[in-house]
């Protein structure tokens, strides 16, 4: 993909057929389109995190310390970056 008046570097960005997806966040012309498509990865991507810790016998320190350190730090990420939809 190339970005502007360099016709000749690449950048390393992945092309798809509506965004180009950039840290893990779609930025696209429809913004609304891309910006509903990153929550929804970030949504299941926090389904297959409670998954995985569900399935471990922790208690409520427990529970809350990967809620703290896995969960809000993908949405706090994202939020930094996009806002967030009104569905």
């Amino acid at each position: 993909m190339y970005i502007g008046e360099v016709e000749r570097a690449e950048v390393g960005l992945r092309v798809e057929n509506k965004y180009i997806k950039v840290l893990g966040v779609h930025l696209g012309v429809k913004s609304r389109e891309a910006r509903d498509e990153t929550w929804t990865g970030v949504i299941n991507k926090i389904r297959a995190i409670c998954t995985t810790w569900k399935a471990r016998k922790l208690k409520l320190k427990g529970k809350v310390t990967v809620v703290n350190s896995l969960l809000f730090s993908v949405c706090v990420y994202v939020m930094n970056v996009i806002e967030m939809p009104e569905w």
